[in-house]
């Protein structure tokens, strides 16, 4: 974590061949060899533009001002804020599209923050990852929340990822996105600070400029999240009947160990024993495994008997097929979160009768997406 903060700032000075060969070394020439549309980039590739933020953000009395940690995170992510672009960067329609670099984005930073500079297994340094990962992948929404027809639960959703995240504001979401706007050249740039503005100021206004919405508690929390037409301030009935625990991680985190340790006596709905029942490999199909255990649930949600999910449930669509299924019999979702540090991720995995090939483990960490608010009536991350 140290080589990451080096790069840092302490003033306005940035040391760009430093950050060239230490941190952007891996990424630079995609960077700078990935063109932009003129119009909104009249700077031109990617890099030029990367270090214009940068530039401009030291500038920011918003940036200046913030305490030691906070100037660490938001300079991160301005940094990576499009190191997704290459990934997505297609010519459509007379234009450069960038669909969806943002997601890809926050990913890859995750990774890399994950595996290369030691930044998991902790709940410190676990906070600072994800700070930096949330303030990437919504670094353009301030430019377009105003136009969500569902614009107030959306500004509370994005502020309830703080809950989790531990530094995530839209202050700072502001913040890095006004860098963005700045460090360009574009015919629209003043109209889109005036954006930014509207935004923190629509956020102010509900409550959650620099924190999460105070809900009166976590179901009325995930049921208006979840875009029900109830009012944030009051308790929303509650017909559940009980709780489901779904774990999530890598394979390898001690998901197996965690279960029996914090839930004794519960069933489990194991994906790894229902594939090593039915003598299939997890490279092979994997429909039989799912339909499997989906009968299993459907019985113990039938007989209200509270019971575990225990599968690496690393993407937001395959919790919410979780999700949907237990709302449907009226049960209430946990998610737990597990992580470790990348060395013993792999040394425990070592140690499984059914190991994972490290290659396999590392896309799958490419690949993961945290669980927030918005996606069950309780989230918990841990670090095991």
């Amino acid at each position: 974590m140290d080589r990451l903060i080096a790069i840092v700032p302490k003033e306005i000075q940035i040391d760009w061949p430093l950050i060239e060969r230490t941190v952007m070394a891996p990424f630079v020439d995609d960077l700078r060899n990935t063109p932009q549309t003129q119009r909104w980039h009249g700077e031109g590739d990617v890099w030029t533009h990367t270090k214009m933020v940068c530039e401009v953000l030291v500038k920011l009395d918003g940036f200046q001002n913030l305490p030691g940690h906070q100037r660490q995170e938001v300079f991160l992510a301005t940094l990576f804020h499009d190191i997704g672009k290459p990934a997505v960067t297609r010519f459509e329609d007379g234009h450069y599209t960038t669909k969806g670099h943002a997601r890809r984005g926050a990913q890859m930073v995750r990774a890399l923050l994950w595996k290369e500079y030691n930044m998991a297994g902790d709940p410190d340094k676990r906070s600072f990852r994800e700070t930096v990962c949330s303030l990437i992948q919504h670094h353009a929404l301030p430019l377009h929340i105003v136009e969500s027809p569902y614009e107030e639960p959306h500004f509370r959703s994005i502020a309830a990822e703080a809950e989790l995240s531990g530094d995530y504001t839209w202050e700072l979401q502001c913040l890095v996105t006004e860098a963005d706007v700045r460090g360009r050249i574009a015919d629209d740039a003043p109209q889109l600070v005036q954006d930014i503005e509207y935004c923190r100021l629509r956020a102010l206004e509900l409550g959650c400029y620099t924190g999460p919405y105070a809900f009166p508690d976590a179901h009325t929390r995930y049921r208006y999240l979840d875009g029900h037409p109830i009012s944030p301030d009051y308790p929303f009935f509650n017909e559940t009947w009980g709780e489901v625990i779904v774990i999530c991680g890598l394979p390898g985190t001690g998901k197996d160990t965690f279960a029996e340790r914090n839930y004794p006596g519960l069933p489990v709905v194991s994906l790894d024993d229902i594939r090593n029942d039915l003598d299939i490999l997890p490279t092979e199909n994997q429909g039989p495994v799912a339909q499997k255990a989906i009968e299993q649930a459907k019985g113990f949600l039938r007989a209200h008997q509270p019971f575990v999910w225990n599968a690496t449930n690393l993407t937001r669509m395959t919790r919410a097929r979780i999700q949907n299924l237990c709302l449907d019999y009226k049960a209430t979702v946990r998610i737990v979160f597990l992580e470790t540090s990348w060395e013993e991720n792999l040394r425990r995995n070592a140690t499984r009768t059914a190991m994972v090939p490290p290659a396999v483990i590392e896309r799958m960490l490419g690949k993961v997406e945290m669980p927030y608010p918005q996606e069950a009536d309780n989230v918990e991350w841990k670090c095991i």
